[in-house]
């Protein structure tokens, strides 16, 4: 398939000591995954402020990937569910250019590497 000589890499922001049964649980997910990601960044990491906000650690794992030639970057999150054709489902999506709206704002899901 298309899908299988994309690659991926996956971003998972969690913060530290502080969610390690969700970790596992994320990780556990992953790697029953159909499409594997040929490289995973656990961004475990305080946050900078009090706020609830996890835009510092994804912002993080897009800067370490950015310049790594990889086709998408897909996100999950430490305390969600993923079916295990998660990512090549989306993947399969994005290759099919579906494109999801927002307040007239258009998201490519996974967000694809345009620099």
């Amino acid at each position: 398939a298309m899908s299988s000589n994309l690659k991926i890499a996956v971003i998972i922001p969690t913060r530290p000591n502080d969610r390690p049964l969700f970790l596992a649980n994320c990780l556990r997910q992953l790697h029953a995954q159909t499409l594997q990601p040929k490289e995973v960044l656990v961004v475990n990491e305080q946050p900078k402020s009090n706020n609830k906000d996890i835009t510092y650690r994804y912002r993080t794992g897009y800067d370490y990937f950015r310049n790594k030639d990889f086709d998408v970057i897909a996100l999950m999150e430490d305390d969600e569910y993923y079916a295990p054709n998660y990512l090549e489902t989306i993947v399969s999506e994005w290759i099919n250019q579906t494109r999801f709206v927002w307040n007239n704002l258009h998201y490519l899901l996974p967000y694809k590497i345009l620099c």
